[in-house]
């Protein structure tokens, strides 16, 4: 999952993942676990039938966009509400991730439709409606589009 998840993030920032040494970067990752939330992933994966790489992967790359385009405390909140990794150069790619083309790459590169994204967005904006983030829902909007 955690290499799924890197190959992901690399599309966002150009890099040609065949010329990442993989075995190296999980064992940089190692002990950096994915801690998307189990409900909301469940609800992604049940309604679209992807699988729970692919919601996780999804879900990173919109909290991604969002945490780099929000200002540090509503991005704190988001990542409070939906975390979606544990660190190392998983962090380090996600930063770059500024755009929605970006996160339609990510789910292409997941084997999702970019067109997803659109159904993804308010599951993902209810989830985070109804755990506390309701004051996030403007910016997320706008951000998303959804």
């Amino acid at each position: 999952m955690k290499r799924l998840l890197l190959v992901c993030v690399c599309l966002f920032v150009g890099v040609n993942a065949s010329a990442l040494d993989l075995q190296d970067v999980g064992n940089q990752l190692s002990g950096s676990e994915t801690s998307a939330p189990e409900s909301l992933i469940s609800s992604l994966t049940e309604q679209f039938g992807i699988t729970s790489d692919q919601a996780i992967g999804g879900t990173s790359a919109l909290v991604a966009m969002a945490a780099n385009n929000l200002s540090d405390d509503s991005a704190s909140q988001l990542t409070d509400i939906i975390p979606t990794s544990g660190g190392g150069l998983t962090d380090t790619l996600i930063k770059q991730v500024t755009s929605m083309e970006s996160v339609r790459s990510a789910f292409d590169t997941l084997g999702m439709d970019p067109a997803l994204v659109e159904q993804f967005t308010p599951v993902v904006l209810d989830y985070v409606s109804s755990n506390g983030g309701k004051e996030l829902l403007g910016q997320l909007t706008s951000l998303w589009g959804g």
